[in-house]
């Protein structure tokens, strides 16, 4: 298997994942990269697929699983630059070779991983259809749940026509409210309305991995955001409270 890829965006998705799951199995095959898993507390559902131009990535038929702690994937990748390139290939079955390149073809660092020895989970994955679906500056909605994640641990969505609302509650009944407005909603017939662990919207939100986010949301099923990625998506899934 050999994949090149951009060392940022590799960087940033470990940054985007290290605060909620331990690990994470990487899934090489022909058709490309895939990676799909839940954070101990099983509120969170992770799924990433890249599907690689031909010139920039190759698998045979066997693939290949590769598993790693996501802290360790980031600490190697931390001091990547913007345009550095990674040069991914598997050496055998257990292991993983990384060499970072600068953007004039220059060895900055060669890495070595040995992929853990824990089975990749298996997962019963059922498909979701989401009523309704917008997309918002990543920034924007960072600075709203971090603000109101000092309110309540608790976030509720609720959409109604043009007017996405996000509001949190404390103990008291004190409740906080930010409005965002989208234009693409001026027909929307859908209400719905959802609450999920605002800490959690919160450490999702990278603006670094992609200036958009676009959230799917439905009552009583899981706030699902999707980061378009340069050949792929990264799809985050938050558990929905009762």
């Amino acid at each position: 298997m050999e994949w090149t890829v951009s060392a940022l965006t590799l960087r940033h998705i470990a940054e985007c994942l290290k605060d909620i799951l331990t690990q994470v199995w990487f899934r090489f095959d022909r058709q490309g990269i895939s990676m799909i898993n839940v954070d101990p507390e099983k509120i969170i559902s992770a799924q990433l697929h890249l599907r690689p131009p031909t010139e920039q990535y190759s698998c045979g038929d066997m693939g290949h699983t590769f598993c790693c702690y996501v802290q360790t994937l980031h600490k190697v990748l931390r001091n990547v630059k913007d345009k550095d390139t990674a040069k991914i290939s598997s050496g055998n079955m257990e292991d993983l070779k990384i060499l970072i390149m600068s953007p004039d073809g220059v060895t900055k660092s060669r890495i070595s991983m040995a992929s853990l020895n824990d089975p990749m989970p298996q997962f019963d994955w059922s498909i979701l259809n989401y009523g309704l679906e917008f997309t918002m500056a990543s920034s924007m909605l960072y600075t709203v749940a971090h603000d109101l994640s000092t309110i309540s641990r608790k976030l509720c969505v609720s959409v109604f026509r043009d007017t996405v609302t996000f509001e949190a509650k404390d103990e008291t009944g004190t409740s906080v409210s930010s409005y965002f407005v989208c234009k693409g909603l001026q027909n929307n017939e859908i209400t719905c309305k959802v609450v999920c662990i605002t800490k959690y919207i919160e450490k999702f939100m990278k603006p670094s991995l992609s200036p958009s986010v676009t959230l799917h949301l439905q009552s009583g099923k899981p706030v699902q955001l999707e980061y378009t990625l340069p050949h792929g998506s990264l799809y985050l899934n938050v558990a929905a409270l009762e």
